[in-house]
């Protein structure tokens, strides 16, 4: 004779047993949305994922400029337009040597003529160009001004006849910003007939809003 496990009185009461731990599982299933697993806890400010700040500027001057003035003065002026001090602002616009209107020239010839010119963005001074257009070069001294209206020598020399055009080199190197240029020139020993203009100044440097620390 065969003998039936399932008539057991033993598999019966663990049948019993399993249907009762099926029916409690069942009603945390319920009970809970089918979620076995523990919640994960509630994101705090904390937690929220942060993207990383991009590097802050550094206070150091960093770009180098080239510009050119946005306005000038002069002890004279042969004109109130040609050959004014206005006609030095700006880039370069007289396309040949000679006695240009587009260039400034003085109203007389003296040992102490000057074109000062002033420019847009401060900076730490590298290079100064100045662009003659007739009868270089009578340049005595060029200064580099400061902000607070300080002046400060940057080459002193002698008038010596150039070639024309010709365009003046000085290079500096300084830690104070400036943002303007004052040329003096020595007209005095020129031909009645000729005078040092210049057409343009450009300055060059490291620019900087603000002294390095």
């Amino acid at each position: 004779m065969k003998f039936d496990y399932r008539r057991h009185p033993l598999f019966f009461a663990l049948s019993l047993l399993a249907l009762a731990g099926l029916a409690c599982q069942f009603e945390e299933y319920a009970r809970n949305g089918f979620v076995t697993s523990t919640p994960p806890p509630a994101m705090t400010a904390t937690m929220v994922p942060t993207r990383t700040p991009a590097p802050t500027a550094t206070s150091l001057p960093g770009e180098t400029v080239r510009q050119w003035a946005v306005s000038a003065a002069a002890s004279s002026e042969r004109g109130q337009s040609d050959w004014s001090a206005s006609q030095a602002a700006g880039a370069p616009n007289t396309l040949s040597c000679g006695d240009r209107r587009s260039a400034w020239a003085s109203a007389e010839k003296t040992p102490a003529d000057w074109l000062e010119l002033r420019y847009e963005k401060t900076v730490y001074p590298q290079a100064v160009y100045i662009h003659h257009s007739y009868a270089p070069d009578a340049v005595v001294k060029v200064e580099l001004i400061d902000l607070t209206g300080g002046y400060h020598p940057i080459y002193t020399g002698k008038p010596s006849a150039r070639e024309c055009p010709y365009k003046m080199l000085i290079l500096v190197q300084a830690d104070y910003l400036v943002n303007g240029v004052r040329i003096t020139l020595d007209q005095s020993a020129l031909e009645a007939s000729l005078w040092d203009e210049i057409d343009a100044v450009e300055l060059v440097g490291l620019y900087s809003e603000s002294p390095l620390p």
